[in-house]
């Protein structure tokens, strides 16, 4: 199946994969909303020193434990979450996760939902913006609730009184 896919710098793709991370940051808003694959960045400064340590505190992790932990990988789609809303930041009270708007530019919270890494990443590259990835459906999820990724987009469009999602 082909799904959308949004390319996130580590450490901040592994802290929403751990569940920890439900609100994702940018600049621009999407309409999407539904299952959205989460793809980690080649770039792996944030794991080598230049993200401070509360930030891995806040997804319950210790930075050393970090690089060797699935959900930290780089240059693959690691897991998948749920895009469930996005809201333009001005006005709305702080979260730990939400970086302060700059006045010069407009800030928008994605908020996520339902995370669940992949048994085995998928090397991949990554792109700007949301961009369509082949996922075959029987991908395994570390999940007793969806075993793979065909059972987590279908009880998706289940839940949401839709037909089995064609992307």
């Amino acid at each position: 199946m082909k799904l959308k896919a949004l390319t996130i710098l580590q450490p901040w793709a592994g802290f929403i994969l751990c569940g920890g991370k439900t609100v994702e940051n940018r600049t621009w808003k999407t309409l999407h909303r539904g299952p959205l694959l989460i793809h980690s960045s080649q770039d792996r400064r944030g794991l080598d020193h230049n993200v401070p340590d509360h930030w891995f505190h806040l997804g319950g992790i210790i930075r050393h434990d970090a690089q060797g932990r699935p959900e930290f990988q780089t240059g693959a789609v690691l897991g998948i979450v749920n895009v469930v809303d996005v809201c333009l930041v001005e006005g709305r009270p702080p979260t730990s996760w939400h970086d302060p708007p700059l006045p010069e530019r407009r800030s928008y919270w994605w908020e996520l939902a339902d995370a669940v890494l992949f048994d085995k990443p998928i090397a991949q590259r990554g792109q700007l913006m949301l961009f369509g990835i082949e996922v075959p459906d029987d991908t395994p999820l570390q999940s007793d609730q969806w075993p793979t990724l065909k059972s987590y987009v279908d009880d998706f469009s289940a839940k949401n009184g839709l037909p089995r999602l064609k992307f």
